[in-house]
């Protein structure tokens, strides 16, 4: 049913140089420290900026850019992936009573060591990317190990799992999310259906709880998953609905269980609600009637965006090749070339586009390299003749060939 994404050359080639020569160079270089640990983020001069901590999601989300790299032959990456894993492991795994650190200082010592879901649902994802390229038996016995860890620890009875130790409401839907996208590549790698039974009560709360019958898809909830009567409560992000559709796509494509009804609920109504057709931009926030209460724009609900149309493409047969090129060039426009130094970025807009920032957050590389990778897997060159069996390396291969 793979509908047609189909961009300019100089589209693809612009993707793919951003990572090639830029991103991946930099990030890779002057963006990992000698001993594997990642720089959390940058001045606007383009330096690092090292503000006394590092968060396991930072180091999880560069840690999966270099093994996504190296597996889809984009890049020769295999050491900056092991330095990176190594040091996440050794310095953050805090054993089977206390799971994954919250923050780590640049040398490793761990000066947080609270519970975070979020946290630990990067530790878990970055352990299965690593897993594929390298086959570490480390991660697998370490990925059964969290789940052990959450399943007696941190398990909540109204489902799914605490965000934190103090158990207080609001409850969020954002850490589950990612646990999916964790269980995804697990479930990929070994087949093991542990990951796709955890994945699967996930998704029963998404259809039942998270979201309604028009898709719109809400943040925060009280201690049964009901919906709150405060401002939080009304609170929807266009930018994880595109991102849920994406996930639970992918889901479908290793379970054979598809949600392609909810998959269109929820891409509908992030696109009649958020995304701007004329600009091609995706704000913040939303509320369940469509009214914009959150204007500013962050960088990653517009690669989400490419990610959604990608699967709408992918998976639901449309041909989304316009949708993709405005957002491709919205977000080079706005968001990338704009960036201090070459492969960086500005993370953060108001609505009136001034930014909002004063560092270059590193995490957002992790939304850029899904986004990308995925478009260089999917789309063909105007002219060309789809060629969707080839395999992304395969087709990396071609390109390099060509050029």
């Amino acid at each position: 049913m793979t509908g047609a994404v189909i961009l300019e050359k100089k589209e693809l080639a612009r993707v793919r140089g951003f990572l090639v020569d830029h991103a991946l160079p930099f990030w890779g270089g002057e963006g990992q420290y000698a001993n594997g640990c990642f720089v959390e983020q940058l001045d606007l001069d383009g330096t690092p900026n090292d503000p006394g901590f590092t968060r396991v999601r930072v180091q999880a989300r560069q840690i999966f850019v270099f093994c996504h790299a190296q597996h889809s032959g984009l890049a020769d990456a295999a050491e900056t992936c092991c330095k990176g894993a190594e040091f996440l492991i050794r310095s953050a795994w805090l054993g089977p009573e206390k799971g994954w650190a919250r923050r780590l200082d640049r040398q490793g010592t761990v000066i947080d060591d609270r519970f975070d879901f979020y946290e630990v649902s990067f530790a878990l994802f970055s352990l299965g990317w690593y897993y594929r390229v390298s086959g570490d038996p480390r991660c697998l016995a370490l990925a059964h190990a969290t789940l052990d860890f959450l399943e007696r620890r941190a398990a909540h009875p109204a489902g799914g799992f605490m965000h934190d130790w103090s158990g207080k409401p609001p409850r969020q839907q954002n850490p589950h999310m990612h646990f999916v996208e964790a269980l995804n590549i697990w479930y990929e790698v070994t087949g093991d259906e542990r990951f796709d039974a955890c994945a699967e009560c996930i998704l029963s709360l998404l259809e039942d709880r998270f979201t309604d019958r028009n898709g719109a898809l809400f943040e925060f909830f009280d201690d049964n998953w009901g919906r709150l009567d405060d401002a939080y409560g009304q609170i929807v992000e266009p930018g994880h609905q595109f991102e849920w559709a994406w996930i639970i796509a992918h889901h479908g494509r290793l379970s054979g269980r598809r949600r392609h009804e909810l998959m269109r609920r929820l891409l509908d109504s992030a696109l009649c609600a958020g995304y701007d057709p004329k600009s091609g931009v995706t704000v913040d926030q939303v509320d369940a009637t469509g009214r914009v209460i959150c204007g500013s724009r962050r960088l990653w609900p517009q690669t989400e965006a490419i990610k959604g149309a990608l699967a709408e493409a992918e998976f639901l047969g449309g041909d989304t090749s316009q949708r993709v090129s405005l957002i491709l060039s919205a977000l080079f426009s706005r968001f990338l070339d704009p960036g201090p130094i070459a492969g960086t970025w500005i993370d953060h807009y108001d609505s009136c586009w001034v930014p909002i920032v004063d560092k270059v957050p590193a995490s957002s590389l992790y939304h850029v390299t899904l986004a990308f990778l995925e478009l260089l897997r999917l789309a063909t060159e105007v002219g060309s003749e789809p060629i969707a069996e080839l395999t992304l390396s395969e087709r990396v291969r071609n390109e390099s060939l060509d050029s």
